[in-house]
């Protein structure tokens, strides 16, 4: 059965649109009216849908309680909206009633996997809250675990139906097109065909015409400003090959930049800084003897950089050299 809603040839599509269209007829073989006078408002059939499944008035309530509850559609519309919503419950029935006939079942293992996935909250930490915690849930939307099951496994019939005859609907891009264009194409054109051959003999304009027409039409026949552009590639690596100077052009060059070619004169100063500023004047006896004492140990050949690590009080504190310009 499976393999006939997947199947792509065009005769099974035909086949499947006849069996969908037996499913429309035979839903309304299935939903016969009944009205059971004799027994509580409770018990009142709605429809019947095959021999075993009715609808009794007792769920259209439970339908619009349920509606109501969640304020899902405001009082004052209900009334316009009930048919629709008991047609749909009728739907849902027979279609389910279709998918058993045609083979689909649910098993309770799938009714488990699709009970955890609608109701988490009754699984913690991945195990069964209990019935009492279930049927308490269950309570709270005015409805029986029987009925909720049943509901459910209808409900999974139903998907599983649909799911087959979406895979058996197969639209060709030929028909896509054809679609496309009896919606679209809305257009009639008629035309005629006119020899040029035949009319330009007849159509000799004379000087004073066309220099009329010209003026009449000047921007027409106006050339726009047009612009040149030539580039030039040049490889380095064949210019330096073919760039290759004399020692007499490297003299004359050097001696036409003399003043480049100059370095003037520099010396190397590092220091290690002693600070004054900021401190009181009594300490700068102090800070006066510590600098002649680094003097005279770095004449006596200290380490200087050591001795400016341990005293220097520059920011930057190792003794960079600089190279300072003299002149």
């Amino acid at each position: 059965m499976f393999d006939l809603f997947r199947s792509r040839e065009k005769s099974v599509r035909i086949l499947l649109g006849a069996l969908l269209l037996l499913v429309a007829l035979s839903m309304l073989t299935y939903l016969v009216p009944s009205y059971n006078t004799g027994s509580s408002s409770s018990d009142m059939i709605v429809a019947e849908i095959g021999k075993d499944d009715v609808i009794t008035l007792q769920e259209v309530q439970t339908l619009i309680q349920n509606t109501m509850r969640g304020r899902q559609l405001p009082a004052d519309v209900l009334p316009t909206y009930l048919p629709t919503m008991v047609d749909q419950l009728v739907t849902d029935r027979a279609l389910a009633y279709e998918a058993t006939r045609l083979g689909f079942q649910v098993t309770d293992a799938d009714l488990a996997d699709t009970i955890r996935q609608t109701a988490p909250g009754l699984f913690q930490d991945g195990r069964f809250v209990g019935k009492d915690a279930y049927a308490a849930m269950l309570a709270q939307q005015n409805v029986t675990i029987a009925e909720f099951e049943s509901d459910l496994r209808r409900q999974i019939l139903i998907n599983r139906l649909r799911e087959v005859a979406i895979e058996g609907t197969i639209v060709t891009p030929l028909e896509i097109e054809q679609a496309y264009r009896r919606k679209n194409e809305k257009i009639k054109i008629e035309y005629v065909k006119i020899p040029n051959d035949k009319y330009r003999a007849e159509a000799q304009p004379t000087g004073a015409e066309m220099q009329n027409y010209f003026k009449a039409n000047n921007a027409r026949y106006q050339t726009p400003e047009t612009k040149n552009l030539a580039i030039l590639i040049a490889d380095p690596a064949k210019m330096e090959q073919a760039a290759t100077p004399t020692d007499a052009d490297l003299r004359h060059m050097y001696s036409q930049n003399l003043d480049s070619f100059r370095t003037p004169e520099r010396v190397k100063v590092r220091h290690i800084l002693l600070k004054t500023e900021g401190k009181p004047a009594s300490e700068e006896p102090k800070i006066k003897a510590q600098a002649e004492d680094l003097l005279k140990q770095i004449r006596g050949g200290a380490d200087f950089v050591a001795l400016a690590k341990k005293n220097s009080e520059d920011p930057g504190r190792l003794p960079m050299a600089a190279s300072i310009p003299v002149g």
